[in-house]
């Protein structure tokens, strides 16, 4: 039994995240593009599958799945697949034991989500935080991306206005 929400793109996002629920507590064994949301962060994820785990849905939760082009795994991958699974835990009332990635090579690599939520949650936090005008207390420091960013000439000018210790020959 899968569910394919991807027609719903063109509806409002209140009305994918009901079709989302509505595919969950139906008990749909894959749902294909579901959206999550909590409040004002809002995730699509390319699958959800189901799993014998109780929830609020019933004797039955979900774990997420994203499919990547790559052949090997990366960071971003991880952090995304945690944010999905946050609101999942949201949308079903419990969290998922795991979060997977499926490989352009077709490999299936799980994650535990536990062993990532409290990052999640860190770097969640911090990224409100930024949107929502709080300081942060970021410096522009100098790193071996400056010569391919554009925002190069901003960072130049306020560490030259700090007597910044890179202004210094050789450090």
């Amino acid at each position: 039994h899968v569910v394919d929400l991807s027609a719903n793109s063109t509806l409002s996002l209140d009305a994918q995240v009901a079709a989302t629920q509505h595919a969950m507590q139906a008990g749909a064994e894959i749902i294909f593009q579901a959206t999550l949301a909590d409040g004002e962060l809002v995730g699509h994820a390319d699958f959800l599958r189901k799993v014998p785990r109780p929830s609020a849905l019933g004797d039955w939760g979900y774990e997420v799945l994203d499919t990547k082009l790559a052949r090997s795994p990366k960071a971003k991958f991880v952090v995304q697949l945690g944010f999905y699974s946050a609101l999942l835990t949201k949308a079903q009332g419990a969290a998922p034991r795991q979060m997977h990635v499926v490989l352009g090579s077709g490999e299936e690599l799980p994650y535990r989500c536990a062993d990532y939520a409290h990052y999640l949650e860190r770097i969640t936090a911090q990224f409100l935080a930024r949107v929502q005008g709080e300081i942060t207390g970021t410096y522009p420091a100098p790193c071996d991306k400056c010569s391919q960013c554009r925002w190069r000439g901003l960072c130049d000018e306020r560490r030259l206005k700090d007597d910044h210790l890179s202004q210094v020959a050789g450090i």
